[in-house]
C-alpha cells in the first residue's frame, strides 16, 4: 500500500489548481499519494480522476473554523485514523495546521505566519510577509514559497501535466469532434470579477481575426453563469465564419471538457478558472489580464496580454492577442510577463 499524505488547500478551483503542480512534486518527493481537503470538493474530484499522485479528495469544511468545536472534532478523528505519514498546508490558515497536529501526522510542512505556528508546524517556511508586495495577494505568495521549498530539495516544480488525460478518448467526444477542423481553441470570456471579463464585441473581433488566419474550431468553455455573457459574443460573431461551439449550451460536462482540454491547440481566455486548468493539462496558453502583476506562468506554458489603458481589457490590442497566439510554440520559459 502506497504511503499517504494529506494536502490542505483552499480559496477557489483556479486557487486550488494552482497547487497541482506542487502536490504533484510532493508525491514524488514523499513517495506516495496525495489526499486533498479542500473546497468545491466534488469539481476537483472530477478533475483529478486520472492523476496518478491523487488519492481521494474530502471536503475541507469541517476543518476551516477551529470555534466548531463538534465539527472540528470530529474531522480531526477522521484524520488520525488514515494514517497520514505527512500534512502539506498549502494556506496560512492556523485550523488547517491545527488540525493536522491533533490529529498527530508526524511531519507538518507549511508557512509560519503566527507565533503558534513554531509549536504546530514540523518544518516551516519563510513568513508570506516576506514575499514582494506587487506579488502578495490571493494564492500566488504561498505558491512562490513551497516553489521554492521544494526546489530546495532538488524537486522540480513544474514536472509533468499534474492533471493527466485518459487512457483512450470517449465514444462522445470521438463522435462529436470528428467532424470539426483543427486547430482547436478553446475560449473563456467569463470571470465573476467584472473587471476581467472580455468584452463580448471586443472577443468576437480578436477570435473571429484567428479563425480567419488559422482557421480551426473555437470552443466556448465556460460556467453556468456565463450564459448571457455568452450569448452576446454571438450576436457579434461575423455569419461567414463557422459558429463557435458552446459547450455550455451544448449540456458538456467538466469530463467531456477535460478530453477536450488534452485534445485541443490552444487556449485563448480570461484570468480564471479555466486559465488555470488549461495550465495544468499543459495546453499551450494565452491568459487576458486586466493587470500586469496579475501574470500567473507556474507552469511555463502560458504567455499573458495586457491593457493598453489601464485596466480596461477593451483596450487589449487585436494585434497583441494575434502575435501572442502566434508565438505560443515558441513560448520561452519564464516567470515574467511576456512582451508581444
Amino acid at each position: 500500500m502506497p504511503k499517504l499524505h494529506a494536502a490542505f488547500v483552499a480559496g477557489g478551483i483556479g486557487d486550488q489548481l494552482m497547487h497541482f503542480s506542487q502536490m504533484q512534486a510532493f508525491s514524488t518527493l514523499l513517495d506516495g499519494q496525495i489526499d486533498i481537503f479542500c473546497q468545491h470538493a466534488g469539481m476537483i474530484r472530477k478533475i483529478g480522476q486520472h492523476c496518478h499522485w491523487l488519492n481521494e479528495v474530502h471536503d475541507i469544511g469541517r476543518f476551516k473554523k477551529l470555534g466548531r468545536i463538534r465539527q472540528f472534532t470530529t474531522g480531526v478523528k477522521s484524520l488520525s485514523r488514515k494514517n497520514y505519514q505527512n500534512a502539506i498546508v498549502f494556506h496560512p490558515s492556523t485550523s488547517f495546521k491545527t488540525a493536522a497536529f491533533l490529529a498527530g501526522i508526524p511531519t507538518r510542512i507549511g508557512i509560519h505566519q503566527r507565533l503558534l505556528d513554531r509549536v504546530i508546524l514540523s518544518q516551516d517556511q519563510p513568513e508570506v510577509d516576506r514575499v514582494t508586495d506587487h506579488q502578495a495577494w490571493g494564492h500566488r505568495p504561498f505558491g512562490m514559497v513551497f516553489d521554492q521549498y521544494l526546489i530546495d530539495k532538488n524537486i522540480d516544480p513544474v514536472g509533468t501535466a499534474p492533471i493527466a488525460p485518459q487512457a483512450n478518448l470517449s465514444q462522445e467526444f470521438g463522435d462529436f469532434i470528428a467532424r470539426l477542423p483543427r486547430p482547436f481553441i478553446v475560449a473563456n470570456l467569463f470571470s465573476a470579477d467584472i473587471a476581467r471579463r472580455w468584452p463580448t464585441k471586443h472577443a468576437a473581433d480578436c477570435l473571429a481575426n484567428l479563425v480567419s488566419n488559422h482557421g480551426g474550431t473555437i470552443f466556448l468553455s465556460s460556467g453556468p453563469d456565463a450564459g448571457e455573457w455568452n450569448e452576446s459574443f454571438f450576436h457579434h460573431w461575423p455569419g461567414h465564419l463557422a459558429r463557435p461551439v458552446d459547450l455550455l449550451h451544448e449540456g458538456k460536462d467538466i469530463r467531456f471538457e477535460l478530453e477536450l482540454y488534452h485534445t485541443a491547440d490552444a487556449y485563448i481566455g480570461v484570468n480564471s478558472f479555466t486559465a488555470n486548468l488549461a495550465m495544468n493539462c499543459d495546453l499551450p496558453s494565452v491568459v487576458l489580464y486586466n493587470k500586469k502583476t496579475d501574470f500567473l506562468n507556474y507552469r511555463k506554458n502560458s504567455l499573458g496580454v495586457f491593457p493598453t489603458r489601464g485596466t480596461e481589457m477593451g483596450s487589449i490590442k487585436q494585434a497583441d492577442v494575434a502575435e501572442a497566439f502566434a508565438r505560443l510554440d515558441k513560448a520561452p520559459a519564464t516567470d515574467q510577463p511576456l512582451p508581444v
